[in-house]
């Protein structure tokens, strides 16, 4: 669940829900969506061990997560 007083995605919400797959029988964000909302959370804990996990799961991200780079990059630029 989404708290939105805690924290302030880079993506607007109604961008991230139409931007879902299905796996596993669950509705998730596209690995794209799911990239730049790490990247955001690295980029605001960089400096704690939660950045460092950040950092290896962004890793993980691109190298298993099946990125489309033309949708990354179309969402990256019309992040807020």
């Amino acid at each position: 669940m989404y708290v939105p007083y805690y924290s302030k995605f880079v993506l607007c919400f109604d961008c991230i829900s139409k931007n879902t797959t299905v796996k596993q029988g669950m509705t998730v964000p596209r690995p794209e969506i799911v990239l730049i909302l790490k990247q955001q959370a690295e980029l605001e804990r960089k400096e704690s061990v939660k950045g460092q996990k950040d950092r290896v799961d962004i890793l993980n991200i691109l190298i298993k997560g099946g990125i489309d780079m033309r949708k990354y990059l179309f969402l990256s630029k019309n992040t807020i």
